[in-house]
């Protein structure tokens, strides 16, 4: 999965640019859970890579199997 940013101090430095200035777009955040919809394939990778970051990943999955 590629990566679109980093954590560090509970900020997220996203490689996104403002248009404008070509700067760096800022995301302050206070909590580090995130919701995940779906548990297919995609889901799954996003859950994983929530992990790496350290993030606390919640997901949600309408059917009762994983994939």
């Amino acid at each position: 999965m590629s990566e679109l940013g980093r954590w560090q101090n509970n900020t997220l430095e996203l490689s996104l640019t403002d248009q404008d200035s070509q700067s760096p777009v800022m995301v302050a955040m206070s909590s580090s859970r995130v919701c995940v919809v779906g548990a297919g394939m995609a889901g799954l990778a996003a859950i994983k890579e929530c992990k790496h970051v350290g993030l606390d990943p919640v997901c949600y999955e309408l059917n009762s199997d994983l994939g």
